[in-house]
């Protein structure tokens, strides 16, 4: 096995083996912004927790790059069957995160359209509010999206809109679970 995981390391070329090495640095730059608490729900290889680790305490940014270059080279060296399972468990926790991402932006986007000054525009969004979560109160909406398009207009801190937005957010994730 070790003979032909060498032979295959001397077939490929510079380039492609430079392109992987910096691939697996990528990637090892993206474990080390998750966090130990993250890290220990991960199949890592061995010495991969230490090794991010260290890098996390590194100040300065030579170290914090060599460290990486470690980091890239145990990746590297570690065994096909825990390097796919860790990059796949990584994937499929950067697909939540996205999903997540996305899901708070059209949150944001229905506030912004419940604040809209043209009142058919508020109607349609408290519509879609409504379908969307049907816990939802259409009276609590309605009074938070005022008080929000009072507070814009006298150009006070948006405390009704970011309330709006928690009660949105919480309503909505709560009919997606």
């Amino acid at each position: 096995m070790r003979e032909q995981k060498e032979q295959e390391r001397l077939d490929k070329s510079r380039s492609s083996k430079k392109r992987e090495s910096t691939a697996l640095q990528k990637r090892g730059k993206e474990l080390a912004a998750l966090g130990p608490g993250v890290w220990k729900t991960l199949p890592l290889p061995a010495g991969l927790f230490e090794a991010l680790h260290d890098f996390r305490s590194m100040k300065e940014h030579e170290a914090g790059r060599r460290q990486m270059q470690y980091i890239g080279r145990l990746m590297r060296e570690a065994d096909a069957g825990e390097m796919d399972a860790l990059l796949s468990a990584l994937d499929g926790l950067q697909a939540g995160s996205r999903q997540e991402k996305d899901a708070l932006r059209a949150i944001e986007a229905l506030r912004e359209r419940l604040l809209d000054p043209e009142e058919k525009t508020r109607d349609a969004a408290v519509r879609e509010a409504l379908a969307a979560a049907p816990a939802l109160s259409e009276a609590r909406l309605r009074h938070l999206a005022g008080a929000a398009l009072a507070e814009r207009e006298k150009q006070r801190p948006p405390k009704h809109a970011r309330e709006l937005f928690r009660y949105l957010r919480e309503a909505i994730f709560e009919a997606g679970a």
